[in-house]
């Protein structure tokens, strides 16, 4: 008895662990996906967002910052499936 009470305690905090581990990472891989956006919007001149351009296509930086949109949106899909339904009681309570 007392060692099922000990499996159902360890399993419930490593469900506890696991959501909040989830958590965070959905919040630094969104973190990552702003901060990558965020520099090369600021460090890169205009003309360089045109990956058409004769002059800057192979230095444009359109795709980092393509792929700064994509790893914020895998980030913020996973940062969400952690949060409950809306009107979706605490299993806790």
């Amino acid at each position: 008895m007392f060692v099922d009470c000990i499996k159902v305690y360890t399993f419930a905090a490593l469900q506890f662990h696991i959501k909040n581990m989830k958590r965070i990472l959905g919040l630094l891989i969104t973190t990552i996906g702003i901060l990558l956006i965020g520099s090369f919007f600021i460090f890169t001149p205009n003309h360089a967002f045109n990956p058409a351009d004769s002059v800057s296509g192979v230095q444009a930086s359109a795709g980092i910052v393509y792929g700064g949109f994509i790893t914020f949106g895998v980030g913020m899909v996973i940062f969400i499936s952690t949060l409950p339904f809306a009107g979706e009681k605490s299993k806790n309570s």
